[in-house]
């Protein structure tokens, strides 16, 4: 096609030129309905849109999943997964890669169920003083290492990790 033909946006209404339009194969004269314009107008106000639907999404279902209902919930759905082949595969690849840091925790689990460790909720963190949630291995999962634990809070934890 010509860049001298014109053709009718069908959002603008204007008629405009051919090298206005984006390529579309699919259309018998070879280009879009919209002009290039009207087409990233629309792209952006759909985009937002989606954006805004799938945050405000999350966010509830984030706010749901801390609620007593939701963990229920949760946890129902992930029991399901782990008995598929699927979630059997994909925990057998964690297990793999995380070996270490698996028998730390075990280990650490091991001496507070024996009671030769207090558990972490009954101390402080040991960064901002807070109170802790569990111990973090801060030299490491390797090892002579496994048992080398402070208390820490979640948050504080995070920063580690």
């Amino acid at each position: 096609m010509s860049a001298t033909k014109t053709k009718y946006c069908s959002r603008c209404k204007q008629n405009k030129l051919s090298f206005e339009f984006y390529k579309n194969r699919q259309r018998q004269d070879g280009l879009q309905t919209y002009c290039i314009l009207c087409c990233r107008e629309y792209n952006q106000v759909t985009h937002r849109k989606n954006y805004i639907k799938n945050y405000n999404k999350t966010y509830f279902l984030n706010r749901y999943y801390k609620t007593k209902n939701g963990k229920k919930c949760y946890q129902q759905s992930a029991q399901k997964y782990r008995q598929t082949n699927k979630g059997k595969e994909c925990m057998a690849r964690y297990r793999a890669k995380h070996y270490y840091k698996i028998t730390a925790r075990r280990a650490v689990q091991y001496l507070v169920e024996r009671g030769q460790m207090p558990p972490a909720s009954s101390l402080i963190c040991h960064y901002c003083q807070k109170k802790a949630e569990q111990y973090h291995h801060y030299k490491g999962y390797m090892g002579e290492n496994q048992l080398m634990v402070v208390p820490a809070c979640a948050r504080c934890d995070r920063k580690f990790h």
